[in-house]
């Protein structure tokens, strides 16, 4: 499952672009949508899935992940962030390069990894909170 987020902090959107934050006032059409892919939509074929769990193997449900490419010049990123699911888990289609995921709770880093995605291969990355 494959979801898409806008982030909505007090009433501003703040909307992550390669990098730059971009800011303003929060209209009708700036608040937060969440878009899931069926249950029976083709698997991942190229990209980064994984989980993100607490010490112990407890599920984060619901946490914000960010990828930034580590390419130079920097890879373009599909979606601006995806959330976990109830069982912390991910699928990110990315296209092949490197990226740094982090985890987000509550507008909070929670856990960060590198991966590389090679050509029509899905890449493993499980993420463990710190807190």
């Amino acid at each position: 499952m494959r979801s898409i987020t806008a982030i909505v902090v007090g009433s501003t959107t703040a909307v992550l672009v390669a990098g730059v934050v971009m800011a303003g006032p929060v209209s009708e059409r700036d608040l937060p949508v969440e878009s899931t892919q069926p249950e029976d939509a083709a698997p991942l074929a190229e990209g980064i899935a994984g989980r993100v769990s607490r010490p112990g193997g407890l599920a984060v449900e619901g946490a914000v992940i960010v990828a930034t490419s580590l390419d130079h010049p920097a890879r373009p990123i599909p979606e601006i962030a995806i959330l976990t699911d109830d069982d912390g888990r991910f699928e990110w289609p990315l296209r092949p390069g490197s990226y740094r995921l982090a985890a987000l709770l509550g507008g909070q880093e929670i856990a960060a990894a590198t991966a590389t995605v090679h050509g029509r291969r899905v890449t493993s990355l499980d993420m463990v909170s710190g807190r």
